[in-house]
């Protein structure tokens, strides 16, 4: 088998499928989890709880376009797909990028809110912190977005040869992603860490504060 045969028989997209809905099936049970011991709890269902539940429901979506995307080819080289199969390619994963970006943003706010239920409305410049960071990840997540749906005017001529229009430059594109990329990857670590900080204040014994702090960013992970 020549090097180009083994290239085209190569297929991720069962992998791909296997992965995002093993996902979604672990984020139903966390999510169902938490909010059938948060209704029973005093203060009940939070915002923080209503951003995590969107989030999952933008996750099945998503996980319904990646399937959809590797019905259409995705997962296999771009190069040995006929030009027709290519565009609903596109199309589909254009889709699912933009619910995955839209629900890890959710998750990040939520995350956010979490903390800033649990903590001392004392501690201000905490608050105020986390605030910003809100803002700033809802700005980054929208602009993410936008990008996405805009690049191409129509958006069809991303996918469709047959549709004039006209498209950001690579370097717009991919200078814009970079960017994104690394605001992302700061406000990962950031969520990633501040449950940590302040579940380490609170006043529970050392293995709630450790299990609390590991869930808090493992769903931000």
């Amino acid at each position: 088998m020549d090097a180009s045969a083994t290239l085209c028989a190569e297929d991720r997209g069962p992998l791909m499928l296997a992965v995002g809905w093993i996902l979604i099936a672990l984020g139903i049970l966390t999510v169902a989890t938490r909010i059938y011991f948060r209704s029973n709890l005093r203060h009940g269902i939070n915002w923080d709880d209503h951003f995590v539940v969107a989030s999952l429901i933008i996750g099945i979506v998503g996980a319904s376009f990646l399937t959809k995307l590797v019905q259409t080819g995705g997962g296999k080289h771009i190069l040995c797909l006929p030009a027709g199969q290519i565009y609903p390619v596109l199309k589909w994963s254009l889709l699912a990028q933009v619910c995955n970006v839209v629900g890890i943003g959710l998750v990040k706010i939520s995350v956010c809110l979490c903390v800033l239920r649990l903590i001392d409305r004392a501690r201000r410049r905490l608050s105020q912190f986390l605030w910003v960071l809100i803002g700033i990840v809802a700005v980054s997540h929208v602009i993410q977005v936008l990008i996405f749906l805009l690049q191409c005017r129509p958006l069809n001529a991303l996918w469709n040869p047959k549709v004039k229009g006209t498209c950001f430059s690579m370097q717009v594109a991919y200078t814009a992603g970079y960017v994104n990329y690394g605001v992302d990857v700061l406000t990962d670590i950031v969520c990633a860490i501040i449950p940590i900080f302040v579940f380490q204040r609170l006043q529970m014994n050392t293995r709630t504060k450790v299990a609390l702090s590991f869930l808090m960013s493992l769903g931000v992970l």
